[in-house]
């Protein structure tokens, strides 16, 4: 992933803007989530089942870059969600219809308790399997996680250059 572009604005030249979404590290794994996930995308390899978990919202941005990237490496995303409402259930469509063509795996809790509970537990199997070695990574809500340091960084490094 190159530096992206930094394009002054027109009608105020002192204000420029980083086009951080044009720098991509997988395709349709661009900008902030690029940055969060370039750790997972320059790894030597997935957990050893390839398995990727997190959570959130169902149209997502995070869960999609996260199912490009596990699908990229040969992985699968789990993936859990509060309940869906009944349309998007019924026909699934934007970044979940994306997410679920790439193999993600939908876990649809029926109450926030339930994926609540769920995410707690998801999180503390992820990090028991991973002090027994690893199988399995958990990726926090957005891919705000520690590895996410690695890309952000990097685009603090190239604010740093550019200035």
């Amino acid at each position: 992933m190159g530096p992206p572009p930094v394009v002054a604005l027109r009608s105020l030249p002192r204000v420029h803007i980083l086009r951080d979404y044009e720098s991509c590290v997988l395709p349709g794994v661009c900008g902030n989530k690029a940055r969060k996930l370039a750790a997972l995308v320059s790894a030597p390899q997935l957990p050893a089942e390839g398995q990727l978990v997190s959570h959130g919202g169902p149209q997502s941005n995070a869960m999609l870059a996260l199912a490009r990237v596990a699908a990229a490496r040969g992985g699968r995303l789990t993936y859990h969600t509060t309940p869906l409402p009944r349309w998007l259930r019924d026909a699934p469509n934007g970044n979940l219809a994306s997410a679920l063509a790439c193999g993600m795996k939908l876990c649809e809790h029926p109450t926030r308790q339930a994926y609540a509970d769920a995410c707690a537990a998801a999180a503390a199997d992820a990090k028991q399997q991973a002090a027994a070695g690893g199988s399995m990574s958990w990726v926090e809500r957005g891919g705000a996680c520690p590895s996410a340091e690695v890309g952000i960084a990097g685009l603090a490094d190239e604010v740093a250059r550019w200035l």
